[in-house]
């Protein structure tokens, strides 16, 4: 009789351990695809808009036409409006004090591309002054532009990085239960 309960109790035990282990699981899952798939998604979007609006920069420098410069500007505002939107729900997404110094160190770094872009090269190009538009543009406006996306490649980098960490988790926790259910 004593035999019977004491499988029982192990029974339980390991029932108990495979349920916390089927619950890190869903977890790590819900995680891999909730908290960073979709928002990696998010960020991809805003990564690839800003590099479009620095294709309409270089129309609106480059053109000699009022009316295609006029439409290129229009079309820096649009992803502008877009890149805010995009941001607003990609930050609503995050869990992480990591994730969040790093997006906000990306934005500090688009906000400091925009004044260069909006207060130097822009202006210029709208002016008629496209020599200054164009050098204000590969000088200070590559650089910012360059620390943008090298920040928004850091924010992927650092999600990315955490949904492996929680891939490898769930692999070592299938193994852990499987080895306790053969075992």
């Amino acid at each position: 009789m004593a035999g019977f309960a004491l499988t029982g109790v192990i029974m339980a035990g390991l029932t108990g351990i495979c349920l916390y282990n089927a619950m890190n699981l869903r977890d790590n899952t819900d995680n891999i695809q909730n908290v960073q798939l979709k928002p990696l998604m998010l960020i991809a979007e805003v990564r690839g808009m800003v590099h479009q609006q620095r294709s309409w920069v270089l129309q609106a420098v480059l053109t000699k036409d009022a009316a295609d410069r006029q439409q290129a500007i229009t079309k820096i505002e649009e992803l502008k409006a877009k890149i805010d939107e995009k941001g607003k729900l990609f930050e609503t997404t995050i869990k992480s004090e990591e994730v969040k110094k790093v997006y906000t160190d990306f934005v500090a770094a688009l906000g400091a591309y925009r004044e260069v872009r909006e207060g130097q090269v822009l202006k210029l190009a709208v002016a008629g002054r496209q020599d200054e538009a164009l050098a204000a543009m590969k000088g200070e406006g590559a650089a910012k532009y360059k620390a943008a996306v090298e920040s928004i490649n850091n924010v992927v980098a650092v999600k990315t990085k955490i949904a492996d960490g929680k891939y490898e988790q769930s692999v070592q926790v299938f193994l852990n239960t499987r080895n306790i259910m053969l075992g």
